[in-house]
């Protein structure tokens, strides 16, 4: 993606999740409940998302989305209606109804790094961690 960008000027942005105060949620209820809001989280994510973005999950509650073609702008749009929507959603799981959960995320875009990938994943982590240090449920971009 970086090498398409730098030779066809195609713009991407990166957004990176965390699911807020997950080890709480999974010390109270359990690793099977944990492990069901993971699955239901990453159902609403690719519900959302387009066919042409990568969802993966990086880490224990840790996710990332490859948003070829798409600016800065319209990628924290996405991510400030992804938490809302995170946010207003009860989930259910293992029985267990009405359970609720926010997330943070940082937002970079490829124009604002020239550095290449590791310094737009390193900028991109920098603003989910940013996101968490201000209080969590809230969406953190790179300007």
């Amino acid at each position: 993606m970086v090498a398409e960008q730098e030779r066809y000027g195609h713009t991407f942005s990166l957004v990176a999740i965390d699911i807020d105060d997950f080890k709480l949620f999974n010390d109270t209820h359990g690793h099977l409940v944990g492990d069901g809001i993971l699955r239901e989280f990453a159902h609403t994510v690719q519900d959302r998302i387009r066919r042409t973005d990568v969802f993966a999950r990086t880490g224990g509650e840790e996710f990332l989305i490859l948003m070829p073609h798409t600016s800065i702008k319209s990628a924290l749009q996405f991510a400030e209606a992804l938490r809302e929507s995170v946010a207003e959603k009860a989930f259910s799981v293992c029985g267990l109804d009405d359970l609720k959960l926010t997330i943070s995320a940082g937002v970079v875009g490829c124009e604002q790094v020239s550095e290449g990938a590791q310094e737009l994943l390193a900028v991109c982590d920098r603003m989910l961690y940013k996101a968490k240090r201000n209080g969590r449920n809230r969406v953190c971009c790179h300007q």
